[in-house]
């Protein structure tokens, strides 16, 4: 069949992300994130799903460029080398400014409908807490038990509302925040102290922040009363690599961190979703969907930008074979883009292959 343009879904994510830019640079975004990390000295990590329901900062209120984001396939880490690379060059950065990190290992789920809730664990919430809780104990194996610098707290997103539900250090200890009615500042604090003994002022002031942020964005939802069913799959961009925050828009992008031995998994599944998007009619079939590799780099000098370049084409390269292999039908619905992300502005730069 012929699509209606090569161009219609390339361009409108170009605009997203030259928006998402625009604002992200604005003076005042740019002193709210100076402001922010000044009250809240630490680093900020999320490890979660490829669904981009999976949102954290959105729902905790937070400003733009916050929270360092690693998505993988249902958020079922494993300690890979590049994974483990990544994380700790992320980690030393802030470490070596002096500050501690808190690293969320999230997972998600819809009370409303269990088929809404993560493919990668089959639906099956309890699966998916026992796999982030193996994960946030090979942080503490690797970093340290007693969360003196590299702090791993269990996170779980109910989808319907937004909500987060915050687990203690054993687990067993949650505060769920759909159950919160108002902003009880002293009591939040005495129920978080409970739960993680010893933590850092700077990290539980970080805490009630977001909480106070998702009691917020609860608020919101709910007065929206949006239809459950905005939130099934509708995805039209298959994303991945790195240098991808700009695009957090529920159902819009399945986004794929290339961390795993075995990409080609990841890969498959997220296909497999936007293969029954389209024939499912969620996503229309004349205009397809994009095929979105990236990467990211900070300084334009030296060698960083052109590393990041070739990570993005490998990336491109490799996920064209395996969907080619696989589903063969989908590379007439494709439109591939391949970008690297400067982590200053958010600002893409398209990367075009070169052929030998």
């Amino acid at each position: 069949m012929t699509l209606k343009t090569d161009l219609v879904l390339v361009e409108k994510l170009k605009h997203i992300n030259s928006e998402y830019s625009r604002i992200f640079c604005l003076p005042e975004m740019q002193l709210l994130r100076h402001q922010f990390r000044a009250q809240h000295p630490i680093g900020l990590f999320v490890f979660g799903c490829m669904d981009g329901r999976n949102n954290i900062p959105n729902a905790g209120e937070l400003p733009a460029g916050i929270i360092q984001n690693y998505r993988y396939l249902g958020g079922a880490w494993e300690w890979w080398n590049y994974l483990d690379l990544v994380f700790y060059n992320d980690l030393m950065y802030w470490i070596n400014q002096g500050k501690s990190c808190l690293v969320f290992v999230s997972y998600h789920f819809s009370k409303s409908d269990k088929c809404l809730g993560c493919a990668g664990f089959d639906h099956d919430v309890d699966k998916a807490i026992k796999s982030n809780i193996i994960f946030k104990k090979k942080i503490e194996r690797v970093y340290g038990v007693s969360h003196s610098v590299v702090f791993p707290v269990l996170l779980g997103l109910e989808t319907d509302e937004e909500a987060l539900i915050i687990h203690g250090n054993n687990h067993e200890l949650t505060l769920n925040v759909a159950e919160l009615k108002e902003y009880d500042e002293n009591g939040i604090r005495a129920i978080l102290a409970e739960m993680f003994q010893k933590i850092q002022p700077e990290m539980l002031k970080f805490l009630l922040r977001l909480i106070r942020g998702n009691i917020e964005h609860v608020a919101k939802i709910r007065a929206s009363n949006r239809s459950i069913i905005t939130l099934n799959h509708c995805e039209w961009v298959l994303a991945l690599g790195q240098g991808l925050d700009w695009f957090y828009r529920p159902n819009q992008a399945i986004i794929v961190g290339m961390y795993s031995n075995k990409p080609e998994e990841a890969i498959i599944k997220a296909a497999g979703i936007i293969e029954e998007n389209i024939s499912e009619g969620r996503i229309s079939k004349e205009e397809g969907f994009v095929l979105l590799a990236s990467s990211s780099f900070r300084s334009e000098a030296g060698v960083e930008k052109p590393r990041a370049c070739e990570r993005a084409l490998e990336n491109m390269r490799f996920a064209k074979k395996v969907i080619g292999n696989n589903f063969p039908q989908l590379t007439d619905f494709m439109h591939p883009l391949t970008v690297v992300t400067n982590l200053d502005n958010r600002k893409f730069i398209e990367v075009k292959d070169i052929h030998f």
